[in-house]
């Protein structure tokens, strides 16, 4: 699945077609994973970040602007532009300021 935001693609959702018993996408092989990364690389570098989550491994490519995380148990390879990263944090904390009012 693609996510555009004002004409531009944002967001880049992939997986594996097959799911498990529980409803989650199978999970992508390590050499799926690095074949759709470097199919997004653009004219920059995938470069891994040290993981906060164990088992969602996290990219960077400062020149193309993108982030990448892999999601488990969900199993979904999801690229994002830095700016959208940005704009559903603004997003989230808006949300999150409304829900606030009144206390």
């Amino acid at each position: 699945m693609i996510t555009f935001h004002e004409g531009k693609a944002c967001q880049f959702i992939a997986a594996k077609s097959e799911k498990d018993v529980l409803g989650n996408f199978l999970e992508m092989s390590e050499v799926e994973r690095d074949t759709i990364l470097k199919a997004n690389a653009g004219d920059g570098e995938w470069v891994k970040k040290n993981q906060l989550i164990e088992f969602s491994p996290q990219w960077v490519n400062d020149k193309a602007k993108v982030v990448a995380q892999y999601t488990q148990p969900e199993n979904m390879l999801i690229i994002m532009t830095l700016e959208s990263v940005d704009r559903n944090a603004k997003l989230k904390e808006i949300e999150e300021k409304k829900a606030l009012e009144g206390f």
